[in-house]
């Protein structure tokens, strides 16, 4: 079980992670011990959220964790446009 400390830690990665890909509009909420050493991790961009579940050991580098980071934060940014583009149509 990981302790708060390490949770810190994770988190503070996790946001120089998505500061270093450039998105400044994702914000990053709770980060939380998952099962099998991963860790669920929620982002948030305007009123969206979204949770991912990433692997512990992938942000033991800085380039893997930010890799892993853009790839889970692309999901959230696929449903903002998606919204964006239904309400343009309306």
């Amino acid at each position: 079980m990981l302790r708060d400390r390490e949770l810190e830690q994770y988190r503070r990665v996790v946001e120089e992670a998505v500061a270093g890909t450039g998105r400044d509009d994702i914000g990053v909420g709770a980060v939380t011990e998952a099962e099998g050493g991963k860790i669920a991790v929620e982002f948030s961009r305007g009123t969206h959220t979204y949770q991912a579940e990433i692997p512990a050991a992938a942000l033991q580098d800085h380039g893997e964790a930010r890799r892993t980071i853009n790839t889970a934060i692309l999901k959230l940014s696929k449903e903002v446009a998606q919204e964006q583009l239904e309400k343009s149509a309306s």
